[in-house]
């Protein structure tokens, strides 16, 4: 009897918090990294974190801005990653050189359902559609300077989040 109770609660709660936010997904927010130079719409407060690797042309400092809204979105992701790469030597690599060997690694690891040039604050850039097992996602690439910009979105195998996904990527700048 008591655990009926406790279950008939705890749907009743999880079905009234899906309607009070908007099922999972609070309001968009700005978030502005002067340092990274760009700024984005994130649906929640972005978690960030940062990571250093030694690699044979130098080192690359990748910071993450990832939020996973109230209970995912039912499985969804949104991200900004910021790869800035400090040359041991003065290598000159042109952006594009830079973005195909990254699109590389997302044709070996992922199913590539269909890539575009896209352009924002500029400059042009890639975007990719993904899918593998478990999820799609959509990606875009960025070069300014030594530093990479990849925007995701992941989202649960044969989910549409069209809107939320055009809002994020139309709300990243660089600056």
């Amino acid at each position: 009897m008591k655990t009926r109770r406790f279950a008939a609660v705890l749907f009743t709660l999880m079905i009234s918090s899906i309607f009070l936010f908007g099922c999972g997904q609070g309001p968009w927010k700005e978030f502005k990294s002067e340092a990274l130079g760009f700024t984005v719409k994130f649906p929640g407060k972005p978690e960030i974190n940062t990571k250093t690797v030694d690699v044979p042309i130098g080192k690359i400092t990748t910071t993450f801005h990832t939020v996973n809204p109230f209970l995912g979105r039912f499985w969804a992701q949104y991200s900004v990653m910021v790869f800035d790469i400090t040359p041991t030597s003065s290598l000159n690599f042109s952006p594009n050189t830079i973005l195909d060997l990254f699109k590389a690694k997302f044709h070996k690891e992922f199913q590539v359902l269909a890539e575009r040039v896209v352009t924002t604050s500029g400059i042009d850039g890639w975007e990719l559609e993904l899918t593998c097992k478990i999820s799609d996602s959509t990606l875009r690439m960025f070069m300014k300077g030594n530093r990479i910009y990849e925007i995701m979105v992941y989202r649960r195998k044969g989910s549409n989040f069209s809107e939320e996904k055009e809002r994020f990527f139309e709300s990243f700048e660089m600056q």
